[in-house]
């Protein structure tokens, strides 16, 4: 009995960690998510592929002016060691920040400090962040899927090398 206790207690606190954070328990760890808040009424879930063969999952705040997303692995780390190992890197776990004019959303991704080694630091820094880029997403109409590129640092996107980022949309959430 003083373990199913102790095992409940736990799960509760873990819950609330995650709600009080903004984060949700994956398989490698801890990611970001999109907080569910009474002025973001919905979230768009994106299963997406970057050129490097990461596949991080992508939450976007609701279609607007302004628009915020999430980034948060997928793989394991054995993936991300092969890519650094490859001399490579790629995007991890982070945040999106930008604006939507159409179908097109531009902005930045803002890298979360942890596997940086998959990742170039820039100089000077972007909002006091380091490890940064700029990324444009196109999307269909529907908004079932996107075409894109990211970059590092200040380049261009379109400049950027081994850079494409390709979603499905998989859900909607109210």
């Amino acid at each position: 009995m003083r373990d199913r206790v102790k095992t409940k207690l736990n799960t509760i606190s873990a819950a609330m960690l995650a709600i009080i954070g903004g984060v949700a328990a994956t398989g490698t760890g801890y990611a970001w998510t999109l907080a569910d808040a009474p002025d973001q009424p919905e979230s768009h879930v994106y299963a997406t592929t970057l050129e490097s063969g990461a596949k991080p999952m992508l939450t976007l705040s609701k279609f607007g002016p302004d628009m915020t997303g999430t980034y948060s692995e997928t793989q394991d780390d054995g993936f991300f060691d092969e890519i650094y190992r490859s001399g490579g890197g790629t995007l991890t776990q982070g945040r999106l920040v930008g604006t939507f004019s159409g179908d097109v959303f531009t902005g930045y991704w803002f890298e979360r400090q942890g596997r940086t080694y998959v990742q170039r630091e820039c100089d000077p820094a972007h909002e006091g962040e380091r490890i940064f880029g700029r990324v444009t997403l196109r999307f269909s109409a529907d908004r079932k899927s996107f075409t894109g590129l990211h970059s590092t640092c200040d380049t261009a996107p379109e400049d950027a090398y081994f850079a494409s980022w390709k979603g499905t949309l998989t859900r909607t959430t109210p």
